[in-house]
């Protein structure tokens, strides 16, 4: 957009502002235009319109998501914290703040958001599982991830990997090799993904020659 564009619907959506102060849609708009030339004025921008309308999602969430981009992951946290006080019944946003916990290392805080986006049927019941299992590694229990990557179906091979290399590490190399060689994988790149992780789990266990003779085979 070129500057006398922005500059012109910069204008058209202060104007609808001024007409309805609490209108979401033109706060929102009004902060990406913003943002294109200067994201700490449409940080301001944002910060300034929810403390006068507390309870607006939307522009919470855009907030959130701004300041994530900025690299402020607490304050990002507080505005999605915001964002899902004002809509109890999105799971997105719980997903969403989950992610954040975890960008945070904040593992406790992460399964909890988590666990509430799978209360609230997110629709990708996957994606909140892996990031469950990432949490619970994180939060060194291992078991309990290990349960929430076998959940996951539509990147089963990703998640199962993943379960195996702490399995080698609970139960032995025996268990987590009989995981990784139950993989159904059908493709080039996941057949390569499950052989490197069995190689990299006879590496650590110091079984070279297997290792060598499994990657040339």
């Amino acid at each position: 957009m070129a500057a006398g564009d922005s500059a012109l619907a910069l204008k058209e959506t202060d104007s609808a502002l001024k007409v309805r102060p609490d209108w979401q849609q033109a706060a929102v708009l009004h902060a990406q235009i913003l943002r294109r030339n200067s994201l700490p004025a449409a940080l301001a921008f944002q910060q300034e319109f929810v403390a006068r309308h507390p309870k607006s999602k939307d522009v919470l969430l855009q907030l959130g998501r701004d300041l994530a981009a900025a690299r402020r992951i607490p304050e990002a946290r507080e505005a999605f914290r915001a964002a899902e006080a004002a809509a109890p019944e999105d799971a997105q946003i719980a997903y969403a703040l989950g992610l954040l916990a975890l960008q945070a290392e904040d593992f406790e805080d992460a399964k909890a958001a988590l666990q509430r986006a799978l209360d609230k049927r997110h629709p990708d019941p996957d994606a909140v599982y892996m990031a469950l299992g990432q949490a619970a590694e994180g939060a060194k229990e291992p078991e309990q991830a290990i349960a929430w990557f076998g959940k996951v179906e539509s990147d089963r091979v990703k998640a199962q990997v993943r379960a195996a290399m702490l399995t080698a590490r609970q139960r032995g190399l025996q268990e987590a090799r009989e995981r990784l060689r139950a993989i159904a994988a059908t493709q080039p790149d996941e057949k390569r993904a499950v052989l490197q992780a069995e190689a990299q789990l006879l590496r650590e266990a110091k079984a070279w020659r297997e290792s060598f003779d499994l990657l040339t085979a």
